[in-house]
């Protein structure tokens, strides 16, 4: 019914252009909040470049209707009126720029960050996050290739997990994995010895099952601290605690 023109808006997230879509005249701008059986990292990763032209967007975005309706033959496009970084395109490109980062700046620069830090950046082919895993699998805790990465959760309790099961659909990112395969397949990431793997899961709590989506992943809380103070006092800082920060002086770039 009718057609529509795509274009850029605020933050550069992707916006209907002319007043008129699906037959109907709307008013005000509309921006792109989701589309049927399209996750919303699709939607935002058509704006992954600031550069892109207001025609590529729009043609990316026709592209991306088409093939869901040739798969489902309905597609529902929502629109999103109020704050648009409150949107779930918004969110998801802002994530995505957010683990570019963590991949192009602290990890390349800061390899050390992969003790605590779970996930798939850490084993980019011919990085320095990579590198070091491999020079340093005792402190890593685990190889490159010794466990499918990917996990962005782990669930500590039944009730949780099952939960969590009944709000799952199509148009999520990743799924759920049962406690058998979280166990299994993420035993090389959790503590080893029984003290470590109590704080780690308090209160007898155990793994339940895990998200996934084969791209994500997590921190261990429970040493990041520790990990982040031995990377500053090895490049010179110091730490004093329990006192009032008043002043932050900052003498050079270089890390």
């Amino acid at each position: 019914k009718g057609d529509a023109t795509f274009g850029r808006g605020q933050h550069g997230m992707p916006r209907l252009l002319d007043n008129s879509f699906g037959g109907k005249t709307v008013s005000g701008e509309r921006y792109i909040e989701s589309i049927s059986n399209v996750p919303s990292e699709v939607i935002a990763s058509v704006v992954d470049d600031d550069k892109v032209p207001d025609e590529t967007v729009n043609d990316r975005l026709q592209e991306i209707i088409l093939s869901s309706l040739k798969t489902h033959r309905k597609v529902t496009v929502s629109f999103f009126t109020g704050d648009i970084r409150m949107s779930e395109a918004y969110q998801a490109r802002f994530y995505s720029d957010a683990q570019r980062r963590m991949e192009d700046f602290f990890l390349d620069r800061f390899p050390e960050l992969c003790e605590a830090v779970i996930a798939p950046a850490c084993c980019r082919a011919q990085s320095r996050a990579r590198a070091w895993v491999e020079a340093h699998p005792e402190k890593a805790g685990y190889t490159c290739g010794e466990a499918e990465m990917g996990c962005v959760h782990l669930f500590t309790t039944d009730h949780l997990y099952r939960t969590s099961r009944r709000h799952i659909s199509d148009e999520n990112s990743f799924e759920l994995r049962n406690a058998y395969w979280s166990r299994k397949l993420y035993k090389p990431f959790l503590p080893r010895s029984q003290k470590l793997y109590r704080q780690f899961l308090p209160n007898g709590q155990s793994v339940s099952g895990c998200a996934f989506n084969g791209r994500g992943g997590y921190v261990r809380t429970e040493i990041v601290f520790r990990v982040i103070e031995n990377i500053l006092r090895a490049r010179g800082h110091h730490f004093k605690f329990g006192r009032e920060l008043q002043e932050v002086q900052v003498f050079t770039d270089d890390p």
